[in-house]
Order: structure tokens, then sequence, then C-alpha cells
């Protein structure tokens, strides 16, 4: 007689999401990674970036500027994810949409990660838009650690300027893209042990429109790699202890 399981289809208590791809590693295959994994993840987080403004872009940001001397991965004119494709671009058969495709068909859900020029016109986020409207629950997170100083588009507005842009993009999608749920990430709470978040004037229109709202903090993180070795010479890394964070 065969075995009968209980089976509750309800919400599960906790969910995964894998990061494929980055700054300096580049996209795995689903096939692959479920091989290896043996089961789906809630979501796959994938990396991109939109400078349309730049006259190199699309090109990736290493192949665009391989004649300059880079000592620090943020030295590039801009970002070095691979490019998003699309938007007013419009090569949909091209990445990220082919990782996407790919995350899609194994039966999970698209994290994607855009930083992008708050310059760009409204045509620009309304054509993006379009682009992830047909592809099911999608977490779109712009413009990431926002907080920070190391991003291009960190260089390009003020702090108010990239909240401002955050908050339009929801706007535009939770028109054009119901099915789009806006990440924001900011690099958490102020420090002065006052329980306001970090640089929280400056982002507060950002965090009222936000549907998601995320905290950049790691454990470890060597972000001088593969330009340095983490060694006690070296400044461009640090490790926290569970309490702190």
């Amino acid at each position: 007689m065969d075995e009968i399981k209980k089976v509750h289809l309800g919400k599960a208590k906790c969910a995964i999401d894998l990061g494929d791809g980055s700054e300096r590693g580049e996209y795995v295959d689903q096939d692959y990674i479920l091989n290896v994994l043996g089961r789906p993840m809630r979501a796959i987080s994938l990396m991109t970036s939109y400078y349309p403004l730049d006259e190199a872009f699309p090109k990736r940001a290493h192949d665009a500027f391989s004649d300059q001397e880079i000592t620090f991965q943020w030295d590039y004119p801009y970002d070095d994810y691979e490019t998003y494709k699309g938007g007013l671009i419009g090569q949909l058969d091209k990445e990220p949409f082919n990782w996407m495709r790919d995350v899609r068909r194994h039966g999970q859900d698209v994290c994607l990660t855009v930083t992008m020029d708050p310059n760009v016109s409204d045509e620009h986020i309304k054509a993006m838009a379009k682009d992830l409207s047909t592809f099911g629950r999608v977490m779109l997170r712009v413009n990431h650690e926002a907080g920070g100083d190391w991003f291009s588009f960190t260089k390009r507005a003020t702090y108010k300027e990239i909240g401002d842009f955050f908050a339009h993009v929801c706007d535009i999608f939770h028109e054009e893209a119901k099915n789009v749920k806006l990440i924001l990430c900011l690099n958490g709470l102020s420090g002065d042990g006052d329980g306001r978040i970090e640089k929280e004037d400056e982002f507060t229109s950002a965090i009222k429109a936000t549907d998601i709202f995320s905290m950049d903090r790691y454990m470890s993180l060597h972000w001088g790699w593969p330009y340095d070795v983490a060694c006690k010479e070296t400044k461009n890394y640090y490790r926290e202890t569970v309490k702190n964070i």
C-alpha cells in the first residue's frame, strides 16, 4: 500500500531567493542550478544597469572602457553590471530578458535589480514597465544601496533627487505594470540610536512609495576584491558581530 502524506498548500513560513550574476560574476543557467540544489527558489535575483544617455551604452562597462586603468570596481563611468537592453533600446532578445525567461521556465519569480540614471525621461521608465509587464510576478529593485556613494547614479544626483526619482518610478510602474513590486534598498539605521533610517529625510518620498523596504547589511564584506587581497594591510573589507548587525 502506498504511503499517504498530508500536504499544506498555504503560505510558506520562509522563502529563499538566489542571486545569480553580479558585477563580479556571470549568469549561471537554471538547469545547472536546479540540478545542484535539487529544488527551485522563490525567486532569482538578477543584476543589470541602465544608463541609456551615455554614449558607450549599452556596451558593458568593462568592455566599453577596457582601455582605462581601473583599480576599484566602481571606478567605471557607469556600473559594471550586464546592461539592461530593453527600455527605449528595445532589444528584448538580449539580456536580461533571456535570463528572465530561463528563470520563469523553471517556476521561479524574477527579482531584477537595475541601477539606472536618475535623469532618464518618463518615456524610458514607461518602456521598461512595458518590458516587465509580461513576466508574471516581478520584484524590481531600483538603485539599491541608495544611501551610499559608490554607484554611478549617486554621482549624478543628490540623495533627495534619487529618492524622488525612485518614488516617481513607483508611480509609473503602479500604473503601467501592476504585476511588478518595487523594492527600496537603503543602508539601514542612522547609527545615532534614534531609530531613524539613515538619510530618512532625503528618502521620505521613496519610503512612502515603495512596495517592499529592504536594508543593506553584511556580516562580512570585501568590497576591494578583485583589486586587492583582504589582509591587515588593506582597508577595503570589514567583519561585523551578530549583535551589531
